[in-house]
């Protein structure tokens, strides 16, 4: 098969990965290139697990080897099925959405509290939708001005410049949360500053903190995957 090679993004012939035992083997029909990489496809093969997607299926996931190949493996835990009309470009948000719903959920923010979110890249943005989707009020900050006008457009109630943010917070009962996306620098010392991960991977949560327990990252990708169908002007923004 094909794989893009390194920055400089030439291609090389690789053999097709092997099927993971708990996992599935993936030809990819879409592939975003970030941190963390996301992809979809249609199920070629299965492991052993009798609960996995069976060939034919649309999946989206997270492969942990990046997804630039015309083939991907994805563990169990990081491979979730699509709904029929969730578009090829739409299911590349699942990834980058999982760890913008991570942050919020280690931040605690709910109904009608204040969620700062700083640098609007695309886990920002996601991060500013899935905010105003749970009843979140949300100040969006970052310098781009054109990034500034899809937050709005995704639902922020301020989009602002950085050093602007405090101000617009304040005005507005002051932040109960800060997110930073991956770009973003937080201030040193900074309180109530979250970053977000896919999620605990199954095998591992038996040694993640009890809160985190819950939302495995097949969870969290699960979720994101949930809400790519519904009526809503964010992933078609995006």
């Amino acid at each position: 098969m094909r794989r893009v090679a390194g920055e400089s993004f030439a291609t090389e012939e690789v053999p097709v990965p092997e099927v993971p035992r708990h996992g599935v083997l993936v030809r990819v029909h879409r592939a975003l290139v970030g941190t963390p990489s996301g992809c979809m496809g249609v199920v070629v093969a299965t492991g052993e697990d009798a609960l996995l997607p069976a060939p034919g299926t649309r999946v989206a996931g997270a492969p942990r080897d990046g997804t630039l190949a015309e083939y991907v493996a994805l563990p169990a835990a990081r491979c979730v099925p699509l709904a029929t009309e969730v578009g090829r470009d739409a299911a590349c948000l699942v990834a980058p959405g999982a760890v913008a719903l991570d942050a919020l959920r280690r931040a605690g923010a709910g109904l009608g509290e204040v969620v700062l979110v700083s640098g609007l890249d695309l886990e920002g943005l996601l991060a500013v939708a899935l905010a105003r989707a749970a009843g979140s009020r949300v100040v969006a900050v970052d310098a781009d001005p054109e990034r500034r006008k899809v937050a709005v457009a995704l639902g922020a109630e301020v989009a602002c410049e950085h050093g602007k943010a405090r101000a617009n917070g304040d005005a507005i009962g002051g932040a109960d949360a800060v997110l930073f996306a991956r770009g973003a620098v937080p201030p040193v010392g900074e309180r109530g500053v979250i970053r977000g991960d896919l999620g605990t991977d199954d095998d591992e949560a038996v040694t993640a903190p009890l809160a985190h327990v819950r939302w495995t990252a097949r969870r969290n990708l699960a979720h994101v995957a949930r809400l790519l169908p519904l009526p809503a002007p964010w992933h078609e923004a995006l």
